[in-house]
């Protein structure tokens, strides 16, 4: 923080030809005012450097969540794949489950179609 020589300042402004009631006047007014809130170039400096350490630090962080987003789309990749193959034998199943249906439907058919032309056959055979 930068401290201002408050006997200087006066000096500086005797000087240039204030009196010396003005000159303490205006500078205890500084002082009081602005004083202790004016930053010295070694204070803005530091704060350059903190700045230039956050920058790193997210810098750091932006690289570490570029890697854990791409680790988790390879991953996720890979469970699709294994969904897309578990999907892929359902299916398969299913057109054999089908295919099975289909020919217990034509044997149910057959087995009717024996019976009502047995039944014809008997039929025909008394009457």
């Amino acid at each position: 923080m930068a401290m201002l020589d408050t006997l200087k300042a006066t000096r500086q402004l005797q000087e240039a030809g204030f009196p010396e009631p003005q000159a303490d006047a205006l500078v205890a007014t500084f002082a009081d005012g602005f004083g202790e809130n004016l930053a010295t170039k070694h204070d803005i400096a530091l704060l350059k450097q903190d700045i230039a350490a956050v920058r790193t630090e997210i810098e750091a962080v932006r690289t570490e969540l570029r890697a854990e987003i791409a680790l988790q789309g390879t991953e996720l990749r890979a469970e699709i794949e294994v969904v897309r193959a578990e999907i892929g034998a359902v299916r398969g199943e299913l057109r054999e489950l089908e295919q099975r249906l289909v020919i217990r439907m034509y044997v149910i058919m057959g087995g009717g179609v024996a019976f009502l032309s047995g039944v014809i056959a008997i039929a025909a055979a008394i009457g």
